[in-house]
């Protein structure tokens, strides 16, 4: 099962993307669809991941000067617990790498922490509502 991540670059492409983003988010987590996508989108670097073709999973990067915010990492359902949520993060934070970034922030479920966690992200501050999911701040140096 080869899983191929690519920096997306067409429409058709971004539209796999949020495809993914309403099914998490939207429809599994009901988080409102107005919250979901949000103004950050238009200047992402938006990254989207598939096996055989199918786009299964998706996560953008929003550059803030020398910061990187990476959020919006999904994984279709029928595809978590094989190892691609990590290959998607490492993808992530080697374009991060490549964009200058010098460290790395994200905004993780409290139930997801120790995924990132064991990438090498710390938590820092408190926890905090986001689309009415609890949430930690973290964050990685490069």
């Amino acid at each position: 099962m080869p899983f191929r991540m690519i920096i997306i670059a067409n429409d058709e492409d971004l539209k796999k993307a949020y495809a993914i983003r309403t099914e998490v988010f939207v429809q599994e987590q009901k988080v409102p669809l107005e919250l979901e996508m949000d103004a950050d989108d238009h200047r992402a670097v938006h990254i989207l991941g598939s096996v055989d073709g199918e786009a299964v999973a998706c996560g953008r990067i929003v550059m803030d000067q020398e910061h990187a915010h990476i959020g919006r990492v999904a994984v279709k359902k029928d595809h978590r617990g094989k190892g691609l949520g990590k290959k998607l993060m490492l993808y992530m934070i080697k374009v991060c790498q490549d964009l200058g970034a010098r460290d790395i922030i994200l905004h993780s479920q409290v139930q997801a922490i120790p995924f990132y966690a064991s990438l090498g992200f710390q938590v820092y501050g408190d926890t905090f509502p986001d689309a009415g999911i609890e949430h930690r701040a973290m964050k990685m140096e490069l």
